[in-house]
């Protein structure tokens, strides 16, 4: 829960009893998207006020789709630290925060009760 209402809902695993998939899933009060890690499509949602919700398919034509993945990510480390640079996706501060969600949901689940993260 956010401090504005929002919920953020996780889902990921790396040993269950389902296919494996890298999909990833947005949805929002009034959009959606649903991504395929690797795939070149991405599904945007948008609800609409009258009928039935609206599914618009997109190509993905910025970057590459070949700097996806575990690869892609060591490519992209690789590169900056050869030429003596910060990495511009990834960065130290953002696995610091990923690392602070994570933990929080740890000690919420231990104590059953909402964490800030302040």
């Amino acid at each position: 829960r956010c401090e504005d209402d929002r919920t953020i809902s996780l889902e990921v695993t790396w040993a269950a009893n389902q296919a494996e998939t890298q999909e990833f899933v947005a949805r929002g009060t009034d959009a959606g998207a649903t991504l395929e890690l690797g795939g070149e499509a991405l599904t945007l949602y948008r609800s609409g006020t009258q009928g039935t919700d609206h599914n618009l398919d997109a190509t993905l034509t910025e970057g590459s789709i070949d700097d996806t993945g575990w690869e892609g990510s060591d490519k992209r480390f690789l590169e900056a630290v050869a030429e003596g640079r910060p990495p511009e996706l990834n960065t130290v501060e953002q696995a610091l925060t990923v690392q602070r969600v994570i933990d929080a949901i740890y000690r919420s689940a231990e104590r059953g009760s909402s964490v800030s993260l302040e």
